[in-house]
């Protein structure tokens, strides 16, 4: 599995800011299970995908390395998600005491289930700043609309 992590500024910053790979060696917990994790090779591609995802759910405009969000982002970007989340929800509330004790796997996966529908771990992330990175549609939830999110560095992450 392969995604993006995209670090983000309130404002312009020099490259000299941006995190690289070290930073990932040396902090392992900021994406706990990647296979590796390094600077994105063709910038021009990550971007590309960001500005796709951003323009095919009507999520904002990425303009060179900057990004707006529409005001109504966060509700065009879960829009369908939230049915997929009761369902997920509803089945493991029908699970039984005998299941929850000797059926490990069966709610595990459902748990991870409900877990995905909420906040999936293997979508793009974004970092904030020096801040962990966290899956977009987190970061989604609290954005600030209509304001430029500036982009630093560019991670490829794998699982």
């Amino acid at each position: 599995m392969h995604l993006y992590i995209y670090q983000i500024f309130r404002e312009p910053r020099p490259k000299t800011d941006w995190v690289t790979e070290p930073a990932f060696i040396s902090n392992p917990e900021l994406m706990p299970g990647a296979g590796y994790i390094h600077e994105a090779a063709d910038r021009s591609a990550a971007l590309q995908a960001l500005g796709s995802l951003l323009a095919k759910q009507h999520l904002g405009i990425l303009s060179e390395s900057a990004f707006i969000l529409t005001h109504d982002a966060a509700g065009q970007y879960f829009k369908g998600h939230f049915e997929a989340f009761r369902k997920a929800l509803d089945a493991l509330g029908k699970v039984t005491e005998a299941q929850y004790i000797n059926s490990h796997p069966y709610v595990d996966g459902l748990l991870s289930d409900l877990h995905s529908a909420f906040s999936n771990p293997y979508s793009d992330h974004v970092m904030a700043a020096d801040e962990p990175p966290v899956p977009f549609g987190q970061f989604i939830r609290t954005a600030e609309p209509e304001v430029p999110f500036y982009i630093g560095g560019i991670m490829d992450c794998h699982y």
